[in-house]
């Protein structure tokens, strides 16, 4: 199983997805995973390859995702940890559009379906749901996916 496989079924199963309804292996799928850290696993997968910086590498990672297997992926997803409040509009503004940019470099008709995660740094905010009409915490996999104030 790669990398990519495993990072994707740990997402599935926290937004409370079934891992065993997941198409695996998970075909013409590109995952740009940028995190807060510099060190590189020691685990070297062929089908992996590591760049310092997902978006600005993402010509080179279409490139090298061509090279490896004969195509061009159908999907990618930008994993991108350890944002902060500042910097979240420019993943939004510049980082977004780069990796359209890049896709669209590979060709025009070339339109992948893109999916970009964002996990912020620090959290103080705290979400509660009314269960039995108490409030509690929410149930795994709620998504907040509007601005908090």
């Amino acid at each position: 199983m790669t990398i990519a496989t495993k990072i994707s079924l740990q997402m599935n199963c926290k937004m409370e997805g079934e891992p065993w309804s997941v198409e695996i292996p998970l075909k013409h799928l590109m995952m740009l995973v940028s995190t807060a850290t510099t060190t590189v696993p020691q685990e070297r997968d062929p089908s992996v390859h590591w760049w310092p910086a997902s978006t600005r590498a993402c010509p080179a990672a279409l490139k090298a995702y061509f090279k490896y297997n004969e195509c061009l992926p159908s999907r990618i997803v930008v994993y991108r940890d350890g944002v902060g409040d500042g910097v979240l509009l420019s993943v939004v503004d510049y980082e977004v559009p780069q990796v359209t940019q890049s896709t669209k470099a590979m060709g025009e008709d070339y339109t992948p379906k893109l999916t970009v995660l964002v996990v912020k740094k620090r959290i103080s905010s705290r979400f509660f749901a009314v269960l039995d009409t108490r409030p509690s915490n929410p149930p795994p996999g709620t998504v907040i996916d509007a601005e908090v104030t």
